[in-house]
């Protein structure tokens, strides 16, 4: 290497001509607090914080340290437009739908722990510290919310003693929002960097971004749990809140400076948090179990989850209630999806009546009714003439300006009039020969 580049001197004479001034760390070290006054005024710190927000600050054998501010808010306590107490509502069989079939034996709503996180960084990684964990569960007729904050990252192990304690307390299931990708993860991974183990992944888990997803997709711009708590829980934070992208930042500023005022609207974020999870636990549950005063357009998501997970009788009357309710594509997507199940479960008189109900209506669909309808009458009811008219019906539509589309109709329809000919053919010679034997 130095016989291809030059000898070392060589090159920084080089990049001196070229101006670089300098070529190497500095002859003197930068000038920082010494250990002492930075641990110093990083308790400080931690003291006004803990004043402003009546929590504790607790010491581990005199060592590290960790805040622990605490909550509580009876099951009336209303967030938006519902009370927590809907969230004791929570059955059985949803629970196990929602867990993705997760083990939730013997778990009902009271074993659920409501988890969310603050880091320094929202793309994970080794690099990213947990520096807030908000914990809530329902207990004595309440639910109670813990934040364990990090005051340093000296002070970690101290932090992950509490976290373990809070989760491990009882048997439960996690309930968090986008946490089986992010918050469990970078969790354990702050335990396996310290030689520890907290094994989330064994965990049952309720993701609450899937089935919002579901559920409301279809009638919000996105599914950010800011947008669903506005949207759907009608939930309008005060100016105390602060915006997820600067929380990163605030921590910094607070380990550089110890500013705490900024800090103490990342606590308030968490805490928000934590009752949106609480809130729309039940929420979603109503929604899939289909409790009156739902949005119609979020029975057509309860119905996609209820057929997926085998509930064909609650997804047929999800689809009847979101075709009741809603009018365009979306009535017709619910109506569409009601044949098919009518179908898969050998009701192909239902699945005919839907179909030819939107057939008659003009429904688009990528004239997947017309298939289905054509299908059926060609397969089942023996009816090639009728089938051939429901093709035609088809090619009629706008989606079958679609290559694709068209080809496959008009294979279908070609096949149909072979079967019409080759009858027709059969029926002639069938009349020749009765007029030869007469």
């Amino acid at each position: 290497m130095r016989d291809e580049l030059g000898s070392l001197p060589s090159l920084r004479q080089r990049l001196r001509q070229l101006g670089e001034t300098r070529l190497a760390p500095a002859s003197t070290a930068v000038q920082t607090p010494p250990p002492s006054q930075v641990g110093a005024a990083v308790a400080t710190a931690l003291e006004r914080l803990a004043a402003r927000l009546e929590a504790e600050v607790v010491a581990v054998r005199g060592g590290p340290v960790h805040l622990v501010a605490r909550h509580s808010y009876p099951l009336e306590h209303r967030h938006g437009d519902h009370a927590l107490l809907e969230s004791l509502r929570l059955r059985p069989e949803t629970l196990s739908l929602l867990s993705r079939q997760s083990p939730v034996s013997e778990l009902t709503a009271e074993d659920a722990l409501f988890f969310d996180v603050e880091t320094t960084g929202l793309a994970g990684g080794t690099g990213t510290l947990v520096f807030l964990v908000g914990i809530g569960r329902f207990r004595d007729g309440l639910l109670e919310v813990v934040q364990l904050f990090l005051p340093g990252p000296s002070d970690e192990l101290a932090l992950l003693a509490a976290v373990r304690a809070e989760l491990e307390s009882r048997p439960a299931y996690l309930v968090t929002y986008n946490g089986r990708c992010f918050d469990a993860p970078l969790v354990q991974t702050r335990f396996l960097l310290h030689h520890q183990r907290l094994p989330l992944e064994t965990w049952p888990h309720v993701d609450l971004l899937y089935p919002a997803r579901s559920l409301y997709r279809a009638r919000l711009p996105d599914c950010c749990l800011s947008t669903v708590e506005s949207l759907v829980l009608q939930v309008r934070r005060s100016q105390e809140d602060v915006p997820g992208e600067l929380i990163p930042g605030i921590y910094f500023d607070y380990l550089r400076t110890g500013s705490v005022e900024p800090l103490a609207r990342v606590f308030y974020h968490n805490l928000h948090d934590i009752l949106s999870l609480a809130v729309l636990s039940g929420v979603v549950s109503a929604a899939i179990e289909g409790a009156p005063g739902g949005h119609p357009l979020d029975c057509l998501g309860a119905g996609r989850m209820l057929e997926a997970a085998g509930r064909a009788s609650e997804a047929g009357e999800a689809y009847r209630r979101a075709a009741a309710g809603v009018r365009g594509y979306h009535r017709e997507e619910a109506l569409w999806r009601l044949g098919l199940l009518h179908k898969r479960y050998g009701r192909h008189a239902e699945a005919e009546q839907v179909w030819r109900g939107l057939v008659s209506g003009g429904a688009e669909l990528q004239a997947l009714p017309h298939i289905e309808l054509a299908k059926h009458l060609e397969h089942r009811r023996r009816d090639c003439r009728e089938a051939a008219d429901v093709v035609r019906l088809a090619l009629a539509l706008p989606a079958a300006r679609h290559p694709a589309l068209r080809a496959e109709l008009q294979h279908r329809l070609s096949r149909l009039e072979r079967k019409l000919a080759a009858s027709a053919a059969a029926e002639a010679r069938a009349g020749g020969d009765y007029a030869a034997g007469t």
